[in-house]
């Protein structure tokens, strides 16, 4: 143990000296840390200290990872005298999990991973005890105690204790909510677990909190799943295959970095020693006439369930999980898009593979792959009449880790991921390059306005990412608990892409100019981080206490806004290295058995999509509109804290309400730069880089109500007042208001384009013992204002109401048991549109699955 403390100190101390004397030797005019002295030999400051942190990972096997398990514990007991029981047995049922009780009668089970199990208590001389449907959640300490009645004649029976459905959790301080696997599998009427996103409070227009939409962290098994470019999330995993759903919206701890709004985390099923099985399909075809009609069809499956591997050696134990999906579909605009392509016009396929090995009885390994390939199109209006034309787009994403988890003892325990990503996106458009920069396009209108056969967007990008994470905890003491760790995340990002984008015609405000832009680069920026977090658990407090150090370089040299000018205050020399240091804090009071308040206060930094950071490398500026990026960009910085007050009513009835503020600085805009008229590479055209100039402010308040009725009736009710103000709702919005020639520059707070005050959303299930079902799920949006993106014209928007049912009916033949089952999507037919719809397409084939068209009825068929 000692050997692995000091190599660590090692490594922390090798990369605090080499960063801070690099800084400290190179210090940029702006006062900043520059990156000049990382690349100056084959084996740089920089790379050793990847490599180094790589190999430390390799060699002592530690992190604890964004948050993939959770914790039980507590104390077995004699019933009659209370005296603990030193040396009770206690283990999960159907796992290789388990514990034994210390002197104190204590035991705790760590690395478990989310779900519903089954703990027994065994203890010589005592009545066996079962306590079932206990409640694993991530990051959280599940308590759960035993009271052992002495046995009076030796007979086998046992005592079996059903653990609350509703409780409270003293450990929990965040804003995190919960979406296990039954509700995303089989009660809520969702095909996605993007769609389930709405029973988190604070979920607002398609966004978490008020933040824009790059403001969310998607993770799958706490790994990254999604590119740094548009930080879009970029893999799909099976409503089957998910062990619970955990969505954050506020009070990020230190282990969780470049995040500032909201973090969803998909947790997916691990194989127990059991075999468990689910099949799905399910389609729309029934209601052709429907106005939500897409002739899409869905098919999932998963399988998981005990495997022994033996190759001449020692035989291993694995658990394995096998899940994949197909999805074919025309796409809400199936009506328009048939006409000019034939079915489908959206394919996609999804496949993960998880193995969990045990190779002995403190060391654990999950091996995994995840695959989502899509071959699509978009509907544009603005080709409407040339359909024809719209380019077909490929989504090729691929992701491998490995986790390997070691158990030192009851009390430390560390982890390594190592994680390899890649992201390929292609648009088969027209390249034509010789066509003319600037197009005058009349009405938005480009089908008659094009001459070529194809839009003009032709791109290949590609996201390559290596992630090494290392870290440990420790409990130093029944009251302390430490954990700290490091991360490292090397890119190869590239792009090579012409694209023609619409802008509003500032010299003829009836028409639209149509400009060429151009990128080609190829950049491998880097990351390095380390958080330390000191939890302090009381009988009546919890304290968190956390710091986290992160690091960027773009490793890019600045694009000068005049092309050949060295002098250029934008131009020469590399971009800055960025620091950033962010303290974390949290308390929880409980105030009786049944009440909780908690606090937390943090500062939150986090990159912006990389992509603007790198456009227009080439420095082109013919365009009407010329946008540079910006290499210099600094990581967006927010400061929040929000209180929560938690109370169960009694065993069936539990709500919290929580008071929130957050605040942004340097959110990404649009500056513009008049070039002299005596320049021949401008001749006085106003150009613009992108820059850190925005600001953003969010408060509001959430409740939430959990009702559970008995007889298998149960309900929530959420609650959201949202009040989001800020000086640009998006990076382009600067370019968008200099177009339509508006005077007045974005500096003021005013209601950002997504500002939707009051949201309320509902969920009421009906599932009985023998497998019965009818639920509910309904959302209600006060009345909003919707600003054309492009245009910047305002539509009133009268109060929304979005109604699904889902309604399945137990079928048994010949042993087997079918669930066949219906979903009317929008039963009360409405055509919606969401305020803060738009930006610029990144072409990311995950966002089509959030839009309201119309009525639409599933039907299908699952099968256990």
């Amino acid at each position: 143990m000692n050997t692995i403390y000091l190599v660590l100190a090692c490594a922390l101390r090798i990369i605090f000296f080499k960063v801070l004397l690099a800084g400290k030797s190179l210090k940029s005019r702006s006062g900043g840390f520059s990156a000049n002295h990382f690349w100056d030999s084959p084996m740089t400051t920089t790379r050793q200290i990847f490599v180094c942190i790589i190999f430390i990972a390799l060699g002592i096997a530690a992190r604890l990872d964004a948050g993939i398990s959770g914790t039980v514990s507590g104390f077995v007991r004699d019933k009659e005298t209370g005296n603990p029981l030193p040396g009770a047995a206690v283990v999960i049922e159907n796992t290789a999990f388990g514990a034994t009780a210390d002197k104190h009668g204590f035991y705790i089970i760590q690395n478990l991973p989310v779900g519903s199990y089954s703990l027994r208590a065994t203890m010589i001389g005592y009545i066996p005890m079962k306590m079932t449907a206990v409640e694993v959640k991530i990051d959280l300490n599940t308590p759960v105690n035993f009271s052992l009645t002495a046995r009076a004649l030796q007979v086998e029976q046992e005592i079996v204790v059903t653990a609350p459905r509703i409780k409270i959790y003293k450990d929990e301080i965040a804003s995190v909510h919960y979406i296990d696997a039954e509700d995303l599998s089989v009660s809520l009427p969702v095909q996605t677990f993007q769609e389930a996103l709405p029973l988190a409070p604070g979920f607002v227009a398609n966004r978490f909190r008020g933040g824009r939409t790059a403001n969310t962290l998607y993770l799958i098994d706490g790994l990254p799943a999604g590119g740094p470019l548009t930080r879009d999330l970029a893999f799909m995993v099976q409503n089957s295959a998910i062990a619970q759903m955990v969505v954050q919206t506020g009070g990020f701890g230190a282990e969780y970095g470049n995040v500032s709004a909201g973090l969803v985390n998909i947790i997916t099923k691990e194989g127990r020693n059991n075999f468990d099985g689910i099949a799905r399909v399910a389609t729309d075809v029934v209601a052709p006439k429907e106005r939500g009609f897409e002739n899409t069809r869905r098919a999932e499956f998963s399988v998981s369930g005990p495997m022994t591997i033996g190759l001449g050696g020692p035989v291993i134990e694995t658990n394995y999980l096998i899940s994949g999906g197909m999805n074919l579909s025309d796409t809400p605009h199936q009506e328009s898009l048939r006409q000019a392509f034939p079915s489908p016009v959206l394919y996609n396929y999804d496949v993960n593979v998880k193995f969990a090995i045990r190779a002995s009885q403190n060391i654990y390994l999950r091996l995994q792959t995840l695959l989502s390939d899509y071959d699509w199109r978009k509907y544009d209006a603005q080709w409407e009449g040339r359909l024809s034309a719209l380019p077909k787009r490929r989504n090729r994403n691929v992701r491998l880790s490995a986790s390997l988890t070691h158990t030192l003892n009851a009390t430390t325990f560390y982890k390594l991921d190592l994680t390899g990503m890649s992201l390929r996106r292609n648009v088969l458009g027209d390249w034509s390059a010789t066509a003319p920069a600037n197009l005058v396009v009349p009405n938005q209108s480009l089908a008659t306005t094009w001459p070529g056969d194809t839009e003009p967007w032709n791109e290949q990008s590609s996201e390559k990412q290596l992630t090494a994470h290392l870290s440990f905890v420790r409990q130093l003491h029944p009251v302390h608990q430490l954990k700290a760790g490091l991360e490292a995340n090397l890119w190869d990002l590239s792009l090579h892409r012409l694209r023609y984008l619409l802008w509003p015609n500032v010299k003829d405000k009836t028409s639209f100019t149509y400009s060429r832009y151009t990128d080609a680069f190829q950049q491998f920026p880097f990351t390095l981080a380390g958080y330390v977090n000191h939890k302090i658990e009381k009988s009546n407090f919890v304290v968190n206490l956390g710091l986290r150090y992160e690091a960027f370089s773009p490793h890019a040299r600045r694009t000068p806004l005049l092309a050949g000018d060295s002098t250029d205050i934008f131009g020469g020399g590399k971009a800055r290295f960025k620091q950033t240091l962010a303290p974390r804090l949290s308390l929880a009071v409980p105030l009786g058995s049944n009440e909780h308040l908690s606090f937390n206060y943090g500062w939150f930094y986090e990159m912006p999509p990389l992509y603007y950071l790198y456009l227009n490398r080439a420095g082109d500026q013919e365009a009407a509109w010329p946008v540079f990026g910006n290499a210099d960009l600094k990581p967006l910085r927010s400061r929040a804290w929000e209180a929560t007050y938690r109370r169960v009513v009694s065993p069936q009835t539990m709500y919290s309400l929580t008071y929130f503020y957050r605040n942004y600085i340097d959110l990404l805009d649009t500056s513009p730069y008049l070039v002299p008229q005596n320049n021949p590479a401008a001749d006085g055209k106003t150009i613009l880089r992108i820059e850190n100039g925005a600001r953003a402010y969010m408060s509001g308040l959430e409740l939430a109500i959990k009702q559970d009725f008995g007889k298998g009736v149960n309900g929530a009710l959420l609650y959201t007042y949202l009040h989001s103000t800020g000086t640009a709702s998006w990076p382009e919005s600067n370019l968008l208001r200099l177009a339509r020639g508006e005077t007045n520059q974005e500096t003021d707070r005013s209601p950002l384009a997504w500002d939707q005050r009051h949201t309320i959303n509902y969920n009421l299930d009906f599932l009985n013992q023998q497998g019965w079902l009818l639920s509910i799920f309904g959302k209600i949006n006060s009345p909003a204002v919707f600003t054309d993106w492009l245009t910047g014209k305002q539509q009133k928007l009268s109060v929304r109401h979005d109604l699904d049912l889902k309604a399945a009916a137990p079928l048994r033949w010949a042993g087997l048991r079918f669930e066949p089952f219906v979903e009317i999507r929008n039963v009360l037919d409405g055509k919606y549109i969401t305020p803060g719809d738009g930006g610029l397409d990144l072409s990311q084939p995950l966002s089509l699955l959030r839009n309201q068209f119309g009525r639409q009825i599933w039907v299908g068929i699952t099968y256990h």
